[in-house]
């Protein structure tokens, strides 16, 4: 179970204003536990984005007991960014 949030800054760089993003979180078998950013706007520059550790699916991949809340453990995200027709760029 996660105890505290993460804050996950990032700066997405484009020629528009708006930007879409894309953040996942997986745990270390590679399986996603949370889409934390779904194809949304966000602007171009520096961004932030808190997860509270809530998982996808309740006793899916990450939550073992069932809570809603990711087990203890160490994750990773991905963060893939699409400007205007550019294609993603995964950082």
């Amino acid at each position: 179970m996660i105890n505290d949030t993460t804050l996950i800054t990032y700066t997405a760089q484009g020629a528009s204003e708006e930007i879409l993003v894309n953040i996942l979180i997986f745990d270390l078998n590679n399986q996603p536990v949370k889409a934390l950013v779904n194809n949304e706007n966000r602007i171009s520059g520096i961004n932030s984005e808190v997860w509270d550790g809530s998982v996808d699916m309740t006793g899916g991949f990450g939550d073992n007991n069932g809570d809603g809340i990711a087990d203890e453990g160490v994750y990773r995200f991905e963060i893939k960014i699409k400007n205007g027709s550019s294609p993603y760029r995964v950082g």
